[in-house]
């Protein structure tokens, strides 16, 4: 065996690995996306970039749609976050609305009874 062949086999050897490392990096490429951002689905889409993969990469592209999509656990909580951020500049005037409103049905309930 000469120089030449070994060289073939050990890069024969090499694109061996770096395709099974591409195919296990494309089947849960996913599933992590999903993991990470907190999607509610996260398994479904976990199973469901494997199964794809397998067969023909026929749905991997959808699966991978499925796991950056829609609303999930870390982007609610980024919303609720949001939204009491903004509610605290609200706060005195709703209070004083409150204390209005208050005051309007405590003057009617006297003048009804």
């Amino acid at each position: 065996m000469t120089a030449l062949d070994v060289m073939a086999l050990f890069s024969l050897a090499m694109m061996v690995v770096i395709g099974i490392l591409i195919f296990a990096g494309l089947g849960s490429l996913p599933g992590s996306i999903a993991k990470k951002r907190g999607h509610p689905h996260a398994t479904a889409i976990q199973i469901g970039g494997w199964a794809t993969l397998i067969f023909a990469m026929v749905g991997w592209p959808f699966v991978l749609m499925w796991a950056l999509m829609g609303e999930t656990n870390s982007s609610a909580e980024t919303l609720n976050a949001s939204k009491g951020a903004a509610d605290d500049g609200f706060n005195p005037q709703i209070r004083e609305l409150e204390r209005r409103i208050a005051a309007i049905e405590n003057n009617l309930k006297k003048e009804e009874g």
